[in-house]
């Protein structure tokens, strides 16, 4: 793999070339970015490329240079407010100016959908993601499955619930979506809570604590959510006996695992549930 830092022969010469004009260093700069065999400083390519904007002049500058500043605070965690900042200025610019392709397009929409996710910020997730999957024409039917399974999330955080259970339920139509059937099936049990079809929720649970996985771990943990989702259900309509017999299943598949934390964890639920019990006769 090629190691490109900033003091490398090749940064260097894009950066300090006289020859090419300011769209161009960025470009290349950008190419460097997008090309899979290199590596490259965080801190210095974003130094070279701040330094680009401070001195870009024209919007078409100020468009590329605020993209791939974009691009690379994304590339690290903890970045959201820039990323945010700089995808605004560059798709508003490109508005405008109409340079960047769909795939750019739908990168900077995307980026702003999980960095306003990030802070909880749905309705303006929802925006940037509608208008991610505006511009997914490019991508796989699978890829816009699933971006249309996190629109169906965001519906459901901002209290659109049957929207959200429209959406899950023809998502769960399609056969080729069998590795994330178990989250569908979680999102429509969610939707259903919350629309007080008590019955479905009961359904989508229980098809869901069905789901095997490769690892058994993983198909351990899911029945074991699966349960607790289930005894709380049962527990909310009143249903005790039921829901202690669901606590106490959840107790037997830990220790039949044979794992210690999650044995103690099924063992506090079910004194949790004793007390609330209590509470609620006195």
């Amino acid at each position: 793999m090629k190691k490109l830092n900033v003091g490398s022969t090749l940064l260097n010469k894009i950066f300090k070339s006289k020859k090419s004009n300011l769209v161009s260093k960025i470009l290349e700069l950008g190419k460097t970015m997008e090309d899979p065999e290199c590596t490259f400083s965080f801190s210095g390519m974003l130094e070279n490329l701040s330094e680009l904007l401070a001195s870009s002049h024209t919007n078409e500058e100020k468009l590329y240079a605020n993209y791939y500043i974009s691009m690379i605070y994304s590339k690290n965690y903890d970045y959201e407010s820039e990323i945010i900042s700089h995808s605004t200025i560059a798709l508003e610019l490109n508005a405008t100016l109409k340079k960047l392709n769909q795939e750019q397009v739908f990168s900077l929409n995307h980026r702003l959908y999980k960095s306003y996710s990030e802070f909880n910020e749905h309705q303006n997730a929802l925006k940037y993601l509608q208008a991610a999957i505006a511009n997914a024409n490019h991508r796989t039917q699978n890829e816009v499955s699933n971006l249309i399974a996190l629109k169906a999330a965001c519906f459901h955080e901002i209290g659109r619930y049957e929207e959200a259970l429209q959406l899950n339920k023809e998502i769960l139509s399609n056969p080729d979506l069998e590795e994330v059937k178990h989250l569908i099936l979680n999102n429509l049990a969610n939707n259903s809570y919350e629309l007080g079809l008590m019955e479905d929720a009961e359904y989508y649970l229980k098809e869901m604590s069905k789901t095997d996985f490769d690892c058994p771990e993983d198909t351990f943990i899911n029945k074991f959510n699966c349960i607790f989702q289930l005894a709380v259900l049962k527990f909310e309509l009143g249903e005790i006996e039921k829901s202690t017999a669901l606590f106490q299943q959840r107790l037997e598949l830990a220790i039949d695992y044979g794992d210690n934390d999650y044995i103690e964890e099924a063992e506090i639920d079910i004194q949790q549930l004793s007390e609330k019990q209590l509470a609620q006769q006195n």
